[in-house]
């Protein structure tokens, strides 16, 4: 069996993922970008594919083990 995630990534280009990435509360370990989302994920998944956008800013990708 294949193994499938389905996610609506908000980049860091998005209004509202801008608001709680930059919030002062939060500890900031790694950047909050694109580029580092698709980098981990190629740790754990061998199919990266974008799917589709909810908009310009949120694209979602189908993720596979």
């Amino acid at each position: 069996t294949i193994k499938s995630l389905i996610l609506e990534f908000p980049t860091e280009m998005d209004p509202k993922a801008a608001q709680w990435t930059g919030l002062s509360s939060r500890s900031v370990k790694d950047e909050y970008s694109l580029g580092s989302f698709l980098e981990i994920s190629k740790k754990y998944f061998k199919s990266i594919k974008i799917i589709g956008h909810v908009t310009d800013e949120r694209p979602v990708f189908l993720l596979e083990k």
